[in-house]
């Protein structure tokens, strides 16, 4: 019974975690700057866009942190989706065959890990590399980097809760 609830309660972490990821990843909040003299207008960008205000534009692919910042991002997800996905099989093996799936707490633990470290390198590469001009009085990071943040915590707590509930099951 220990196994089920750790994995279902995995499940919910990765699944939360994926989640917060995508939403930050999808959304053009990660920095946000107002110009001076602007009366403010809102400057805003993230991972594909940049916005003023409510009008927003694609960001080409120009610069190759940003290029690596994205793929790190989207490797990141494909891991967390990986990690949650081996959470699933491992349940549905409980279900049906009445036993629980051994390996299954050292992968979806060592792919959560794998996630997490992506994410973070790709929050490290934004955080190093992304600035508006010198013209912006006050300039700061903005939800969505901190939900791919909170996505990758939350990504490796599920990872760990999978090891807890593989250990505990025999």
């Amino acid at each position: 019974m220990v196994f089920i609830q750790s994995a279902i309660g995995a499940l919910a972490l990765l699944g939360l975690g994926n989640l917060l990821h995508i939403i930050g990843l999808a959304t053009p909040e990660w920095v946000i700057a107002t110009p001076k003299n602007s009366y403010g207008t809102k400057l805003s960008a993230g991972l594909w866009e940049v916005c003023i205000q409510d009008i927003c534009v694609k960001i080409p692919d120009l610069e190759d942190w940003l290029n690596a910042c994205r793929a790190m991002a989207i490797l990141g997800m494909i891991a967390g989706i990986g990690a949650a996905a081996m959470e699933i099989v491992s349940i549905v093996m409980f279900v049906m065959c009445k036993k629980s799936f051994k390996p299954h707490g050292p992968i979806s633990l060592s792919t959560a890990i794998l996630s997490s470290i992506m994410i973070i390198i790709c929050v490290i590469l934004y955080a190093l590399n992304s600035e508006f001009d010198d013209t912006e009085e006050k300039e700061s990071f903005g939800y969505s980097f901190a939900l791919s943040i909170v996505g990758a915590i939350f990504i490796l707590l599920g990872g760990g809760t999978a090891m807890a509930g593989s250990a505990s099951s025999e």
